[in-house]
């Protein structure tokens, strides 16, 4: 990442900067890297993909973990043990994402939910990446373009 990309997104995270700069930071690093293994290999294939294509099938894969900050899970389960409902969202993705980690955090007992499991949760391999192929091209977009 270029440095000028870096200080833009340390200023658009505002609150908690360095966990939210690493959780970032590993989005981009991981759609990267995935991005990278559909290149290769669809070139060995001997196929050319245009970066929509490839995006739509990276946001149909599975993501190696769920993209929250630990502040971030804590706060969602606050709401949830205080209020037994999930925090409302407007966003589809990020929605399902709370959804799901919801749903690992009740399949938990009781006595075993803590920070320590909580981030646990967080780091376990997701069914999707909870982004529209259009935020992952935009988001690939900053990393590859702002890169020259």
């Amino acid at each position: 990442m270029s440095c000028r990309f870096s200080i833009m997104v340390k200023f658009a995270l505002g609150e908690n900067l360095n966990m939210s700069y690493y959780v970032f930071s590993q989005l981009l690093d991981d759609l990267d890297s995935l991005y990278k293994k559909i290149v290769v290999q669809n070139s060995s294939e001997g196929r050319i993909m245009s970066r929509r294509e490839i995006c739509e099938i990276i946001a149909n894969s599975p993501a190696p973990r769920l993209y929250l900050t630990p502040e971030r899970a804590r706060k969602l389960t606050f709401n949830f043990d205080k209020y037994r409902a999930p925090a409302n969202s407007h966003k589809r993705g990020k929605a399902a994402m709370h959804a799901e980690f919801y749903r690992r955090y009740l399949e938990l007992p009781k006595e075993m939910r803590s920070m320590t499991n909580i981030e646990r949760i967080i780091g376990e391999p997701a069914p999707s990446f909870y982004l529209s192929a259009h935020r992952i091209n935009k988001l690939l977009y900053k990393v590859y373009d702002r890169r020259k």
